[in-house]
């Protein structure tokens, strides 16, 4: 295709400048692009042809990089050759390294595989026992739950009735320290008693009694439990 261009007198094209064409439409548009060239190059005098910029196809810049191309591949495939035969190597020989770390792999797994089924084996017992046990505690306490509650009631009312029994054996035990401080010291009415045999062989007598009944509560505390009869939840 040739196309002829009038261009104003004073337009400056350079050597070297080339002409693209392009933008071809159905109403016969045509766009002509023009690539300068060095600007300072000499101008071009009229009437000269300007040629189309150097194009390079897809298919010569492929032959240009099929040489680097070829060598990077070959070098890729020397590589991995060199790799899958020291591969095979360690993989035919029964002592290297990589066969024993399979082997050792192998025997972990298969180890925790064994401990695994065995420890399902024992929590699937266990959770067996866990919910027969919940079963017969809850049957249990269905059944003698009306039991278990007048029990604990008798227990608190007889425990009441002891810590009363203890405070007033507290209070009788400060009575007689108090009156055992004023005979040693020799004040009220500490010299009628000790001039009064009987009073304190009567006073003697009941700390006697005391000590005994404090015995008894700690050897035989069932026998001031209102006769309440205990119960052995297993």
């Amino acid at each position: 295709m040739r196309v002829q261009l009038r261009l104003k007198p004073d337009s400056y094209i350079p050597k070297g400048s080339h002409a693209k064409v392009s933008g071809f439409s159905a109403l016969g548009g045509v766009h002509v692009t023009i690539l300068p060239g060095p600007r300072d190059n000499p101008r071009l005098p009229p009437g000269t042809t300007l040629s189309p910029p150097e194009t390079t196809s897809s298919l010569s810049r492929l032959t240009e990089q099929a040489p680097a191309l070829i060598n990077k591949t070959d070098s890729v495939l020397t590589s991995a050759n060199s790799s899958l035969a020291a591969l095979r190597q360690q993989l035919r020989s029964p002592d290297s390294d990589l066969r024993r770390s399979l082997a050792s792999v192998q025997k972990i797994t298969g180890d925790i595989e064994s401990v695994t089924d065995a420890e399902k084996e024992t929590i699937r017992a266990l959770l067996q026992d866990l919910r027969s046990v919940s079963s017969d505690l809850e049957a249990f306490m269905e059944e003698n739950g009306d039991s278990l509650d007048v029990a604990v009631g008798r227990l608190n009312r007889s425990l009441d009735r002891l810590n009363r029994s203890l405070a007033s054996f507290e209070r009788t035990s400060a009575t007689l320290d108090t009156i055992a401080t004023k005979l040693n010291e020799g004040r009220g009415t500490a010299g009628r008693l000790l001039n009064d045999p009987g009073l304190y062989r009567r006073l003697d007598s009941v700390a006697v009694q005391t000590n005994a009944l404090l015995r008894d509560v700690r050897r035989n505390p069932d026998h001031y439990l209102d006769d309440m009869t205990l119960m052995k939840v297993f």
